[in-house]
C-alpha cells in the first residue's frame, strides 16, 4: 500500500448514482492488523448501511474492522448508520451537540418524520441507537491520529450548529471532508445546491465557516454530496457566493410570501439556474424538487423566527 488513500464509496442513496458518499481512509501502519488502519468519514443513512457494508466486503474489508467513523454532522443522510457501526465496535466521533442524538435518536427521527412523512423510511431508515461508551464528543480543533495521518476537526456551523469539517493531514497533502458546509454538487452537473434545513440554518455563520475553510488552504475537498474537488479555493469562493445569493433570495421570499406562493416563486428563481448549468431533468426533480424547496423555505422561516426568539444553549 502506498501511503494514505481515500476511497469514495457511492451509497446508491435513493438509487441515484453520486447522490451521497462515504469515504474510506486507509493509513499504512505496521503495528496494525494487516498493516493498515481504516476509518470512515461519513456513513450515510441506515437505509444505505447494507450497501456500504457490501462495498467494504467487496474490497476485502470486514466492516467490523473499521476502527472509527468520523461524522461531519448528525443529519440522517450523513450519520444514520453510525449506531450500526458502533454496535460492531467502531468509535463514533461527532460534534458535542450530536452525541445525545446518536445515543437516543428519537427526537432526530421524530423531527425528520415531520418533515418527510411517508418518505422517511425510503430516505433514511430507522437508525440504531449507538452505545454511549462508543460515541466520543469532539471539540473544535481536536486532532485524531490514525497511524502517521491526522484528522482535525474544524467547527463549521451554518448548515447545522453541530457541524465539523475534517481536515486530513498526511504525507500526500491536506484534504478536507466538508460535509454540507461546502454545499452539494448535483450529480451529472457542476451546479452548487445549497441546503438550508431547519433547525440550524444561519447564513452569517455559514459565511464565516466558508471563510475559515478558505484560510485552511487545503489541497483537495471531498464533498459528501458531490465527491472530489481539485480546486478548493475557487470552489469555496463560488459556494460562498451561492450561499449569499440563496440566503438573500430565501429571506426576502419567506418574509414576503405565504408557503404555496413562496414555493412557486423559489422554483421560478432556482430552476432556470439549474437548467443553465445543464442539470439533468431526473436530477433536478430529485435534488431540487418540491421537497427540497419546502425544506429550504422551512429552514429559512425557522431562522427568521429565531431572530425574534433567540436560541439558548
Amino acid at each position: 500500500m502506498r501511503g494514505t488513500t481515500i476511497t469514495p464509496i457511492d451509497l446508491d442513496y435513493l438509487s441515484l448514482p453520486g447522490a451521497a458518499l462515504a469515504f474510506l481512509v486507509e493509513v499504512p501502519d505496521e503495528s496494525a492488523a494487516g498493516g493498515v488502519r481504516r476509518v470512515l468519514v461519513e456513513c450515510g443513512p441506515e437505509a444505505c448501511r447494507p450497501r456500504l457494508e457490501s462495498e467494504l466486503a467487496r474490497r476485502g474489508i470486514d466492516p467490523a474492522s473499521i476502527e472509527a467513523v468520523l461524522l461531519t454532522h448528525i443529519h440522517l443522510d450523513h450519520a444514520g448508520a453510525a449506531g450500526g457501526f458502533a454496535s460492531r465496535g467502531a468509535r463514533i466521533l461527532v460534534h458535542p451537540r450530536g452525541v445525545r442524538h446518536l445515543v437516543d435518536p428519537a427526537k432526530l427521527v421524530a423531527s425528520s418524520r415531520r418533515v418527510h412523512g411517508d418518505r422517511f423510511d425510503r430516505f433514511y431508515g430507522e437508525p440504531i441507537p449507538g452505545p454511549a461508551d462508543r460515541i466520543d464528543a469532539i471539540e473544535d480543533g481536536a486532532a485524531v491520529r490514525v497511524g502517521d495521518a491526522i484528522l482535525r476537526a474544524i467547527e463549521t456551523p451554518g448548515h447545522a450548529r453541530h457541524h465539523h469539517a475534517w481536515m486530513l493531514e498526511h504525507a500526500g497533502g491536506r484534504e478536507c471532508f466538508t460535509g454540507d458546509v461546502a454545499a452539494m454538487i448535483v450529480p451529472g452537473s457542476r451546479f452548487i445546491s445549497v441546503p438550508t434545513p431547519a433547525t440550524d440554518f444561519d447564513p452569517s455563520a455559514w459565511d464565516a465557516s466558508l471563510a475559515r475553510l478558505l484560510d485552511e488552504r487545503s489541497d483537495r475537498l471531498w464533498l459528501t454530496h458531490g465527491g472530489r474537488v481539485d480546486a478548493p479555493h475557487e470552489f469555496l469562493a463560488a459556494v460562498r457566493r451561492r450561499v449569499a445569493d440563496e440566503a438573500a433570495f430565501l429571506l426576502e421570499t419567506a418574509r414576503a410570501c405565504e408557503d404555496r406562493e413562496a414555493v412557486e416563486r423559489y422554483r421560478a428563481w432556482l430552476h432556470p439556474q439549474a437548467d443553465a448549468a445543464r442539470v439533468p431533468e431526473a436530477m433536478r426533480s430529485a435534488f431540487l424538487g418540491r421537497a427540497f424547496l419546502e425544506m429550504n423555505l422551512a429552514g429559512t422561516r425557522k431562522f427568521l423566527k429565531d431572530q425574534l426568539e433567540p436560541k439558548h444553549g
